[in-house]
């Protein structure tokens, strides 16, 4: 493993048996508005984005009267997270599960069926950008390939860091089910690798309060919101019945 620093005026080499492996991280880049450029865009990323448009944020506050449970522990979870009672009694770590306006939380959604290997690489660099984003605007959620429920990411970023670790190793596979979604009262952000191929149906006819396509390319039908990590958020109207004549 050679590590140098962007000018190449320091570089280190580090030789490791064959056994060693080394976790590639998604790099997390800027979300700016359409046609406002990609890492010099400072503090003006992100103004592409409307918050009307994602919904509400997750009050964590709020969030905190409201359990739904138990889970293991999370590295990197807030300490008011952590369920104390059950650490002492038993001495294993578990947080709470917190559902409080969850439902109004952008929900992202990582797609990653297709081939192209280029465009799985940009929709996970897409997907990692904005949690990152949307977790320090308030906070959301994350539906990974092969889950069934998302994983929350507050505004403090509990819970990114494992996130960040599972995104590195998402490969191709099938779509998510739309049986795993539910209604939602705030955004959901559809990250795939397909390139201007329409919106999944799915995702169309789902009850929330926006639907947006994260493609490679713009979607033919859909105006345009944000772009990142090479990729451009498009809003999807609503799917209409059609009306007999």
């Amino acid at each position: 493993l050679v590590i140098r620093d962007p000018l190449r005026l320091v570089s280190r080499e580090l030789i490791g048996s064959s056994s060693d492996e080394v976790l590639v991280l998604p790099r997390v880049e800027p979300v700016t508005a359409p046609g406002g450029g990609g890492a010099g865009a400072g503090r003006h990323g992100g103004h592409g984005i409307d918050p009307g448009v994602l919904g509400r944020r997750l009050d964590a506050s709020m969030a905190e009267l409201e359990i739904d449970g138990l889970r293991p522990y999370r590295e990197g979870t807030s300490a008011s997270r952590i369920h104390w009672p059950t650490v002492a009694r038993r001495g294993e770590m578990l947080e709470r599960r917190l559902v409080a306006e969850l439902d109004s939380a952008p929900l992202i959604v990582l797609d990653p069926s297709g081939e192209d290997e280029e465009g799985l690489d940009k929709a996970v660099r897409a997907a990692a950008s904005l949690c990152v984003h949307l977790g320090h605007a308030g906070g959301c959620a994350i539906l990974l390939p092969g889950e069934r429920r998302p994983v929350e990411i507050g505004h403090d970023l509990a819970g990114w860091a494992s996130v960040h670790a599972r995104l590195a190793l998402v490969e191709s596979g099938p779509a998510p089910s739309a049986s795993v979604l539910g209604p939602r009262g705030g955004a959901v952000i559809w990250v795939t690798a397909h390139a201007g191929v329409g919106a999944p149906r799915a995702l169309e006819r789902m009850p929330a309060g926006a639907r947006i396509v994260v493609s490679p390319a713009p979607l033919p039908r859909g105006r345009a919101l944000f772009e990142v990590a090479g990729c451009t958020g498009s809003l999807v109207e609503r799917a209409r019945r059609g009306v007999a004549a």
